[in-house]
């Protein structure tokens, strides 16, 4: 009865926001067509008489309706690229849109509704996720034997521990359950009724690649280590986009140079330029450019860098935190040592300790380094053993899902990184 009672609350809500986005998106349009008439004398005298403005006024409602029900599928359990997938369903959606009046040779009435109306759209798609997840989260069964520890924390859902025994009693929106190490035929037989049943069955680690966005390594096998090879044929695709990237922001990059290489010179004494050998792909070594952030020392030791590091001068701090100290690092994608999205090049000292004490740690050199990655933007500066196990796991993720899409979403948290300045070190 509760798991009933919430369903229809939840149905309540998604028929009351619609309605009111709705009446929203279409009170924009009438207004902004309206002028100085108002909006009353517009309805009465254009768009009840006029067919063609009234189709394009009303099919913004059909647009969003069209756009909650393609949302609800895609994102039913939430995901760590969900205001992605939002923004790419909204684009889709208003290109048909498009189309559409243009194959029923039907006028764009208003290109500035249009776009106001497209990014109306969008900001009510965010705003009705979130609050369709907070206010309704999943409600997922845990079977007792996968650490419901991961999902406990996750807000947007509601993580129950359940004994298989209990199951059928229960109201799910979903189990979650360890189907790599399923051996029991009792649970083989379980997990079938529930398919029949139409109850989503997830595999604990696929759930949490799809919830965090990385590959959790207690679970990781050797015989899912053949996911762990880079895309044959995107690979040369992408080191073809990232070419034509630096060459049309070639201008910009030379002008940015100028003005770091002349800060950094009257601010210290020193080079402009900061060299360091770095392991590349395939467990090769490479000298990695970056712009001078510290005091020239003659320290050799090779450490983690600190949170108040006494060691970076007065421009290193604003270049570090706006990650512009990495600027340099174009020579390095220019010269095939490295990549603009990819695993951060790490130390040879590092390297060699970290292979000896992560498992799997040496398959983060199947592809080459980045400037930036989805390890840097998801997790940020690791400074222990601890903190590097886990930030491989977003490395891992990024090798195994490595994509135009995956590429993309890292260019946007970069983007917001730098603006923001976010686990700088």
């Amino acid at each position: 009865m509760k798991t009933f009672s919430r369903s229809i609350r939840r149905l309540v809500f998604q028929i009351g926001y619609s309605a009111l986005a709705i009446t929203c998106l279409l009170w924009v349009a009438i207004f902004l067509q309206a002028g100085k008439s108002g909006a009353y004398l517009f309805v009465v005298r254009d768009l009840f008489t006029e067919p063609q403005r009234l189709i394009f006024v009303l099919s913004f409602a059909v647009t969003y309706l069209a756009s909650v029900l393609v949302l609800g599928h895609v994102l039913r359990i939430p995901r760590f690229d969900f205001l992605n997938r939002i923004l790419a369903i909204n684009v889709v959606i208003y290109s048909f849109l498009g189309l559409a009046l243009s194959a029923f040779r039907l006028p764009l009435v208003s290109r500035e509704v249009f776009i106001i109306e497209f990014i109306l759209s969008g900001l009510q798609l965010v705003i009705y996720y979130l609050l369709c997840h907070r206010m309704f989260p999943r409600r997922l069964g845990v079977l007792t034997d996968v650490n419901i520890a991961p999902f406990e924390v996750y807000s947007s859902i509601e993580a129950v521990s359940v004994d298989a025994q209990h199951i059928q009693n229960r109201q799910f929106d979903g189990i979650v359950a360890d189907l790599r190490r399923v051996t029991n035929d009792s649970i083989t037989q379980l997990l079938a009724g529930l398919a029949q049943r139409r109850v989503v069955v997830y595999d604990s680690s696929s759930l949490i690649e799809i919830l965090w966005g990385r590959v959790p390594l207690t679970n990781l096998t050797s015989v899912e280590i053949d996911n762990l090879t880079p895309p044959v044929v995107y690979k040369p695709i992408k080191r073809l986009i990232e070419l034509i990237l630096v060459l049309l922001c070639a201008p910009l990059l030379i002008v940015l140079w100028l003005i770091i290489s002349i800060a950094i010179k009257l601010d210290s004494p020193g080079p402009v330029l900061f060299r360091q050998t770095r392991c590349g792909l395939n467990g090769t070594s490479f000298t990695m450019f970056k712009f001078r952030s510290m005091f020239e020392t003659e320290e050799i030791e090779s450490r983690f860098a600190e949170k108040i590091d006494k060691r970076v001068t007065r421009v290193g701090r604003v270049l570090r935190r706006s990650r512009l100290d990495e600027l340099p690092q174009v020579l390095n994608v220019i010269k095939g040592d490295m990549s603009v999205i990819g695993p951060r090049p790490e130390q040879l000292e590092f390297t060699d300790r970290f292979e000896q004490r992560i498992p799997y740690y040496g398959f983060r050199h199947t592809i080459p380094p980045g400037i930036t990655g989805w390890a840097q933007v998801m997790f940020g500066y690791a400074a222990s053993d601890e903190e590097t196990r886990a930030k491989l796991e977003f490395d891992f993720f990024y090798i195994k899902h490595m994509s135009a899409w995956l590429d993309f979403i890292v260019i946007l948290k970069t983007i917001r990184t730098m603006i923001l300045g976010l686990g700088a070190r």
